[in-house]
């Protein structure tokens, strides 16, 4: 008989306050206040003697540990099952967001997504098992997986605590733990599974998992590499307005392109692209001869160019210098044959005379 009082009860209740509860097994209701929507066996078991309010559970289990989170919608069996105090979420798909407890205005879709997120806030992952491993119960919460935002199947599945990354694409960025402010961009972009250290700041746009992309960036030393031939079909514009240079000296022409002329060139093939020949220095020999860029593994384009004009305007000048000496060679030849016109005629008078 008490049990039946018991149900009436909370039955009682539910249909006088605003909450719609619809289960099996009927949540306690100790407090019964504000707009709650629960549907299916367990959904939002806690929620009302927590005093959680405004949220919509939907799925077995939904929501099911839910204390006094509030603003939260959970759709699929054990989606939010373990949130407590969180609030602002919104999980769609069986088990995701299961683990969340406290992380607050986290948006996860699809089966699995953003699963073991515990305290993680601000992340928006959309595909199923996308930020998987986010958060990972990390013990220092300023640490924990924050404003990521990840697209795609298995897109960020490893990440735990990274924060501010952005991957967009199937398993992009999937091997990724705890690296920060990375963009990956393509299917599996991203380094491999055996990667070791931790990624900062880093750029992966490609369609498979390595550490040489297509095109690779790093945002804190404003870097852009190539891996690969780089076309431009209508130029490309090199920043070198005098207002953004300083420490300016002058170059010796002709020390330049005396080195030039002791510079070894070949002709070579890059070992990824062995069908393409190219002809130039190697870097090391560049960089012994004029000390410019970065190092002796690279050689800025930059570099190249002004090496070259400086070359061309040696031997532009030596050209000047040529006509200079030729015209007064010519001066010179000119003076010579009209002395000998004059000794030839001076003859001539001799012998008649």
């Amino acid at each position: 008989m008490k049990k039946y009082i018991q149900y009436f009860l909370i039955t009682m209740c539910t249909l006088l306050m605003p909450n719609s509860i619809f289960s099996q097994t009927l949540p306690p209701c100790s407090v019964c206040s504000n707009t709650n929507v629960f549907h299916g066996e367990f959904a939002g078991s806690n929620t009302l003697s927590g005093g959680g309010f405004n949220n919509s559970f939907f799925g077995r289990s939904t929501g099911q540990s839910n204390f006094s989170g509030k603003y939260n919608s959970f759709f699929g069996m054990n989606a939010g099952f373990s949130n407590h105090d969180g609030e602002k979420n919104s999980f769609f798909g069986n088990d995701a967001g299961k683990e969340n407890q406290r992380g607050h205005s986290n948006s996860f879709f699809g089966i699995g997504a953003g699963q073991i997120n515990s305290t993680g806030d601000e992340n928006s992952f959309f595909g199923a098992y996308a930020g998987h491993n986010n958060t990972n119960f990390a013990s220092d919460v300023s640490y924990s997986g924050i404003r990521n935002s990840f697209f795609g199947v298995n897109s960020g599945h490893d990440n735990q605590g990274g924060q501010y990354n952005a991957y967009f694409g199937y398993g992009a960025g999937r091997y990724l733990t705890d690296g920060s402010k990375n963009i990956c961009i393509g299917a599996n972009s991203g380094p491999p599974e055996n990667f070791t250290g931790i990624v900062e700041n880093r750029l992966y746009i490609d369609n498979t998992t390595t550490t040489r992309p297509l095109i690779y960036g790093e945002f804190d030393t404003d870097i852009v590499r190539i891996y690969g031939g780089f076309e431009v079909e209508v130029g490309s514009d090199v920043t070198s307005s005098v207002h953004v240079k300083e420490n300016f000296s002058e170059v010796n022409a002709e020390e330049v392109l005396m080195k030039i002329s002791e510079l070894p060139l070949t002709e070579w093939s890059y070992k990824q692209r062995p069908n393409l020949r190219h002809v130039g220095p190697m870097a090391q020999d560049f960089y012994a001869a004029f000390e410019l860029g970065k190092g002796e593994t690279t050689i800025s384009s930059i570099d190249a160019d002004g090496i070259s004009l400086v070359a061309i305007k040696a031997l532009a000048q030596r050209d000047v210098d040529n006509k200079i000496r030729m015209e007064k060679l010519e001066q010179e030849n000119s003076k010579l044959e009209k002395a000998v016109l004059d000794l030839m005629e001076r003859l001539e008078k001799l012998e008649k005379g």
